[in-house]
């Protein structure tokens, strides 16, 4: 799993994040709601503090290598949400928000859907291959106190100048994960973050060419759908 670009080759695992002729961050309105349902990340029924809900665009067993993964956020109520990335080899990515939208993203009340990622030189499909990772969701309550968590989440000397640039953390997997952990347990009515495994394709599996045509952007090609 990896990000290929002109200029530099950043190994990743659970999903390659490539280049995408569409921009797809953008808010759902979770038609079908009876069909989504199903891939919804399962929030235990006695859990009322959880402040978001993951829905993946499909369920896990059925990503084949190559497949696009769109991820839709639910908070529960006005909330900054986080989406982390950590692959097998302990390194985060902020899929959302980026390093530059961090500062001036704003509580959300609606469901977002995010399937790309955009940094100064290009913009990334978000794509699965046959690597493990874990996916992190994180919400943080819209209040006062909500507003001074934001800066002990992520800091400004957390973000890392690596491509893709924007969304790259220079803290490990282990150490994002300890964080938020001291965060949750600290504010425990404004903070919350669920853990997932990342959607991966079955072992050995490889892409489909049998159209003769290359998946959008797989391997970091530049081609169209």
């Amino acid at each position: 799993m990896y990000v290929n670009s002109r200029r530099t080759l950043v190994f990743l695992s659970a999903f390659s994040l490539s280049l995408s002729t569409n921009a797809s961050l953008a808010k759902s309105s979770l038609q079908n709601d009876d069909t989504k349902a199903d891939f919804t990340f399962k929030a235990r029924k006695d859990d009322r503090k959880r402040l978001i809900d993951t829905i993946w665009n499909k369920p896990q067993h059925q990503y084949k290598f190559g497949d696009q993964f769109t991820v839709t956020l639910v908070p529960h109520q006005k909330s900054y949400i986080y989406l982390f990335y950590i692959s097998h080899d302990d390194k985060v990515m902020a899929i959302y928000p980026s390093r530059m939208s961090h500062k001036h993203t704003p509580g959300c009340h609606e469901p977002m859907e995010i399937s790309t990622i955009k940094s100064a030189r290009a913009e990334y499909a978000l794509r699965v291959d046959s690597t493990p990772g874990k996916m992190v969701s994180a919400a943080i309550k819209d209040s006062e106190q909500g507003k001074l968590l934001r800066d002990k989440l992520i800091a400004q000397t957390d973000w890392a100048a690596t491509e893709p640039l924007e969304h790259t953390l220079k803290m490990s997997g282990d150490q994002l994960l300890e964080r938020l952990k001291e965060l949750s347990s600290e504010n425990s009515d404004d903070f919350f973050y669920s853990i997932e495994d990342a959607p991966k394709a079955e072992p050995g599996a490889k892409p489909d060419y049998r159209d003769g045509k290359r998946p959008n952007g797989l391997a970091g090609k530049e081609s169209g759908v």
